[in-house]
């Protein structure tokens, strides 16, 4: 979880072109209101991606999930081995 604190500091590509954006802007109003308005359109994604996480992992916890994933991978072992 602390790694994951740490790395939702660091910034991304989509970031430092918006921070370019902004510092190029013509006064600090403008700039202050296209970063703002950059961390509202990017929230609900995130929350959304936050939200969407946590269904995948209670999906994976279910041992029915789990069960025929293993007989998936190993279905898909041996037909790798009987192609080669």
């Amino acid at each position: 979880m602390l790694l994951g604190i740490g790395w939702g500091w660091l910034p991304c590509g989509l970031v430092y072109s918006t921070l370019l954006w902004s510092s190029a802007a013509s006064s600090v109003t403008q700039s202050a209101s296209l970063m703002l308005g950059f961390g509202i359109g990017t929230l609900p994604s995130m929350m959304l991606t936050g939200l969407l996480a946590q269904q995948v992992r209670n999906w994976i916890i279910n041992t029915n999930v789990r069960r025929v994933s293993a007989i998936l991978l190993i279905a898909m072992g041996i037909w790798t081995l009987a192609s080669a």
